[in-house]
C-alpha cells in the first residue's frame, strides 16, 4: 500500500524530525492493519478512507487530525472486545505525543476515534469535521451491491470464531440498528449520494440473514 504508507510519511515528518519515530509508527500501523484476523478492517481500508478525505480536503478544517484519526481509528481492533475505539484511541494518543503532534489537536483525534463506537453525533459536538470522518468510515454501507457483499463477507471472516446462528443475530442487531436511525450520513455530500442505496443494501442484507 504505497498510497497509505506515502501519506503516513508525509503527514508524520510534518510534525516529527526524527525518521527513526516516524519509521517505527509506520511498522506498527503496518503491522495492526496486516494481521491475519483482519479481512476488512486492513490497509485497503485506511487507503479508501484516506482517498476520501484528500477528495474532501477544500472542505475540512483540520485535514491533519482527520488523517491522524484515519491511520488510528481501528489500530486495536478484535471480534472479541466492545472497547476496539477506546483501546485505539489510547494508543492514538500515545502516539501522537512522541511525533509530536500538538496536544489541543490530538484531543481532537482522540475524539474522532472514540466516535466512532457508535457511529453518532451529539447536541455537544463541535468538531466540524467529524461529520466527514463518520461519513467516511460507513461510505461502503452505500455502495454498489457487489462491493457492499464483498464488504460482508470479509466482515463475516473477521467473526469466524462465532457460529453462523450467534453471527446472524447479532449482524440482524447490528443492520436494524442502522435502519432504526433517522439518517446514516451526516453530511449533505454522502447523504444525497449513499443514503438512498445504503438503505436498501442494509435492508436487502437483513432479509438473506
Amino acid at each position: 500500500m504505497d498510497f497509505v504508507m506515502a501519506q503516513w510519511k508525509e503527514l508524520s515528518a510534518t510534525y516529527c524530525s526524527k525518521a527513526g519515530t516516524v519509521r517505527k509508527c509506520w511498522s506498527e500501523i503496518e503491522k495492526a492493519y496486516t494481521s491475519r484476523r483482519r479481512h476488512y478492517h486492513d490497509l485497503q481500508h485506511l487507503h479508501e478512507l484516506l482517498q476520501q478525505a484528500a477528495q474532501q480536503r477544500s472542505v475540512l478544517k483540520d485535514y491533519d487530525v482527520l488523517r491522524f484519526s484515519i491511520f488510528y481509528h481501528d489500530f486495536i481492533y478484535s471480534s472479541l472486545r466492545k472497547d476496539n475505539e477506546i483501546k485505539s484511541a489510547q494508543v492514538a494518543e500515545k502516539k501522537l505525543d512522541k511525533l509530536g503532534f500538538p496536544s489541543l489537536r490530538a484531543a481532537r483525534c482522540l475524539r474522532q476515534i472514540k466516535a466512532t463506537q457508535g457511529h453518532q453525533l451529539s447536541v455537544s459536538d463541535r468538531d466540524p469535521d467529524l461529520p466527514y470522518f463518520l461519513d467516511f468510515d460507513l461510505a461502503i454501507l452505500g455502495a454498489d451491491w457487489d462491493r457492499y457483499l464483498l464488504y460482508t463477507q470479509k466482515i463475516r471472516r473477521e467473526y469466524q470464531i462465532y457460529p453462523n446462528w450467534m453471527y446472524r443475530k447479532g449482524r440482524r442487531k447490528v443492520l436494524s440498528h442502522f435502519l432504526e436511525r433517522p439518517r446514516l450520513y451526516f453530511t449533505p455530500l454522502y447523504f444525497e449520494q449513499y443514503e438512498f442505496k445504503a438503505r436498501d443494501n442494509l435492508k436487502r442484507e437483513l432479509a438473506q440473514l
